[in-house]
């Protein structure tokens, strides 16, 4: 098992190849309550993008997804929400992941890979 500070992983592996760009989703509101103030699910989400992967590294995070994601909660070590003094990773547990995609294949790449992990508690 691999640890290193600050990168992402799931169930205290770290990931081999880390990701382009990644972030938190807003939340969008799902409702007003009676005083006016908007209301928000208690879970939050966040989306991990790589420009390019090979075929290797797609399959490795697809089977990732098919062997752990897919079966039942994980923890995902994500940066902290909200920051608190730098960027700082977090190990959320109770994580689910949503299936891998793609957009296209370029030059025997896949393109525009995502990886949504949702059902996070901050």
């Amino acid at each position: 098992m691999t640890t290193i500070v600050n990168s992402f992983g799931f169930n205290g592996v770290t990931g081999t190849f880390q990701p382009t760009t990644h972030g938190w989703i807003p939340r969008e509101s799902i409702g007003i309550d009676g005083n006016g103030h908007a209301v928000y699910p208690s879970v939050r989400e966040y989306e991990l993008t790589w420009d390019f992967l090979s075929a290797s590294e797609y399959n490795t995070l697809y089977g990732y997804f098919l062997a752990i994601g897919a079966t039942g909660s994980i923890v995902s070590m994500l940066p902290q929400y909200p920051p608190v003094s730098g960027y700082q990773f977090y190990a959320y547990s109770g994580t689910v992941l949503r299936e891998p995609t793609f957009k296209d294949f370029f030059e025997n790449f896949y393109s525009d890979v995502k990886l949504l992990i949702v059902k996070i508690l901050t």
